[in-house]
């Protein structure tokens, strides 16, 4: 009894490089594929976009302040923030993306207002940030 393979015609062979090469190749389409959908289809950050945040923290030889952490988290500069304290104000020429800054606010300050040029206006009471 014998066990050898069957044979095939002349030219019926599978021929391994061709396989590899069609292989490579369509793999290659598809990465371009799903490069081109993550590109068309990506969700950015907003242009223009800051977050403030009031936080109480413990300073060595002061005890505890309230800190206001700023920080442009848009994808373009802000310009002309203003930061108002109601008796006070800071300005801010330009905060760029990713970019934050601190300030401590007048102690008798119990909310803060912060306003760009670019349509910015967000309020923040001071108080909640003790508890």
């Amino acid at each position: 009894m014998s066990y050898d393979s069957p044979t095939l015609p002349k030219g019926t062979r599978p021929n391994r490089k061709k396989y590899l090469l069609y292989s490579a190749i369509g793999a290659g389409i598809a990465a371009a594929i799903i490069v081109i959908l993550l590109f068309t289809f990506h969700t950015g950050s907003q242009q223009y976009s800051v977050s403030v945040e009031p936080r109480s923290e413990m300073v060595m030889g002061t005890g505890m302040m309230v800190r206001v952490y700023i920080k442009n988290t848009g994808s373009e500069p802000l310009t002309n923030i203003s930061i108002n304290w109601g008796s006070e104000k800071d300005i801010l020429p330009v905060l760029n993306p990713g970019e934050k800054v601190m300030y401590s606010p007048p102690s008798s300050a119990t909310m803060v207002t912060v306003t760009a040029d670019q349509g910015i206006n967000i309020m923040k009471p001071l108080t909640d940030s003790m508890k």
